[in-house]
């Protein structure tokens, strides 16, 4: 599990430099939840703080499946595809960082 990790993708933009403001805040450094308002469809991945510090893709974390996988919640992998985010709303995305898994809920 790293210090860090930060929402990549079409919000805010594929850029690690932006990125980096984007953090997903923890309280137990296993856990990480961030709330993202999106006004319509919004492909994302997660960089982990050595990505940011690398700037490195092979260690961003996707999906299992396929890119722009429109799935609320899945296992994620180094150098996986893109999740999405359907439709536009407010959305809690939450990272498990014991069990890789992700899960987002439409507010």
């Amino acid at each position: 599990i790293e210090s860090a990790y930060y929402l990549i993708g079409d919000l805010p933009t594929w850029d690690f430099s932006a990125a980096a403001n984007w953090p997903f805040t923890t309280t137990d450094g296993e856990i990480f939840t961030m709330t993202v308002t999106v006004t319509g469809l919004s492909n994302w991945k997660v960089a982990p703080q050595s990505a940011i510090d690398n700037n490195d893709w092979n260690v961003v974390l996707g999906n299992t499946l396929q890119d722009q996988n429109p799935a609320m919640e899945g296992t994620l992998i180094a150098n996986g595809g893109s999740m999405t985010l359907p439709d536009a709303g407010t959305y809690v995305i939450t990272l498990d960082m014991t069990s890789y898994t992700y899960n987002v809920t439409l507010q």
